[in-house]
């Protein structure tokens, strides 16, 4: 056997300490590649509506380059699955809280959902929460009004609505309510009032009656327990179906009846999966006129429903979903205009 000699031992002993140093680097450069830690804070769901909300309390030593969070109606959720990038609007994403709204969501399912970041080592996952959305609507009881007309109603949300028009020409206490016929009259006149729109009675069935604001004012046009609805009764309806004040895409295509049946072409997006049936009921100017005869809507292209909050002494806020649009748009005009009226459950 070869004996080794002073230089060949010592050179033998660099190298094997050389090899040490190295491995010892790698693994504290190992130690240092962390990823970062983030927490998926809760969950919380409005029909098929979803809020997400998630915490990063550390960014692992490096900058994040991407943050949200990813659901799916199967388990074990990544990145893979519907990616919702968001940020907090500071740079690199940074640290602390963050929400998302998610609209327009299945009704009936389990959901399940997980916060992500990501820097440079990797993705870190928060914990996977679940939630179940709700369904869209359920049949109620029917109700009828003073005057013996039936109207078919549907729970959704919280709210109890009417699937039809109000059709009444009696307030609730029995006092009849002045019928307008004339353009003249309409014009002249500031107080409740009501119609059939083109002053043909045909269309009481199917589209209501149209209504000036001041009949709403009176708080006796809607049957006993229920009541025309206020912007905040709106604002909860738009909400369940995924939309707000501001947007309302979704919300707007789920109230209106699809086709054409009663809508013109196009009725853009209209599904009604809410199973409210809003239908194109039109209006009366306030001086006196239908739109048919002034051209400025094609026929059958709009509906407008009477909000019962008044902006001042002259308008009031309504309600409109128009066939070339899926959404559902919430303006004022003169309470001396005639409106269709949907009523809800006290």
């Amino acid at each position: 056997m070869m004996k080794l000699s002073k230089i060949d031992w010592f050179v033998a002993i660099l190298i094997f300490g050389l090899i040490l140093i190295i491995g010892n680097s790698c693994k504290k450069g190992d130690k240092n590649k962390k990823l970062p830690t983030i927490t998926t804070d809760y969950l919380d769901v409005m029909g098929t509506q979803l809020t997400m909300a998630s915490s990063l309390t550390s960014d692992g030593g490096s900058d994040i380059v991407s943050r949200g969070f990813c659901f799916d109606i199967n388990p074990d959720v990544t990145i893979n699955n519907n990616p919702v990038y968001v940020s907090n609007g500071n740079i690199n994403f940074g640290q602390g809280q963050i929400v998302w709204i998610q609209r327009n969501l299945l009704p009936n399912k389990t959901y399940f959902v997980r916060a992500f970041a990501e820097n440079k080592n990797g993705i870190a996952y928060g914990e996977e929460l679940s939630i179940h959305t709700g369904p869209v609507f359920i049949p109620d009881v029917p109700v009828i009004d003073v005057e013996g007309n039936l109207y078919n109603t549907i729970k959704i949300g919280s709210q109890v609505w009417m699937t039809e028009n109000l059709k009444t020409t009696f307030y609730s206490d029995g006092t009849a309510i002045p019928h307008i016929q004339s353009n003249s009259e309409w014009q002249q006149n500031y107080g409740p009032a009501y119609c059939w729109y083109d002053n043909n009675i045909v269309n009481k069935e199917t589209y209501g009656a149209l209504y000036t604001w001041k009949a709403v004012e009176t708080g006796k046009l809607a049957p006993s327990g229920w009541h025309v609805p206020t912007d905040e009764d709106w604002e909860i309806l738009f909400q369940y179906l995924g939309g707000n004040s501001n947007w309302n895409w979704f919300a707007g295509a789920k109230l209106k009846e699809a086709g054409t049946t009663h809508w013109s072409a196009p009725n853009s997006g209209a599904t009604n999966e809410s199973g409210w049936t809003g239908l194109p009921g039109m209006f009366r100017h306030y001086w006196g006129e239908f739109p048919s005869t002034t051209g400025t809507h094609s026929p059958r292209s709009i509906g407008i429903w009477w909000s019962a909050t008044s902006i001042d002494t002259s308008e009031a806020n309504n309600v409109s979903l128009g066939s070339g649009s899926s959404s559902a748009y919430i303006s004022h005009f003169s309470r001396r205009e005639g409106y269709s009226v949907r009523c809800v459950k006290d």
